[in-house]
């Protein structure tokens, strides 16, 4: 919205940021982080469910991934099931 991004937070507030996605992004720079597609990004221990073309937040929001980023999205949240067992 207008170079700002909107960060919501585990506990429902909503931070008005003056960064692109992009930069948000790489000033994260975690491997917890990942691009659903080129205007959203996810940190991948809230996602509940995940199909072929859209995640399923722990508080039941879904969001749309694009073809481009199912692959990466896929491998992060294996990662990081395997990396909890």
């Amino acid at each position: 919205e207008k170079r700002r991004c909107n960060v919501y937070l585990n506990d429902g507030k909503v931070l008005n940021v003056r960064k692109t996605i992009k930069e948000l992004f790489a000033e994260i720079d975690s491997p917890d982080f990942i691009m659903l597609h080129s205007g959203a990004a996810v940190n991948v221990k809230y996602i509940k469910t995940y199909s072929a073309y859209d995640v399923t937040l722990e508080n039941g929001t879904r969001l749309i991934v694009s073809r481009s980023h199912m692959k990466d999205v896929k491998n992060s949240i294996l990662k990081y099931l395997g990396d909890r067992l």
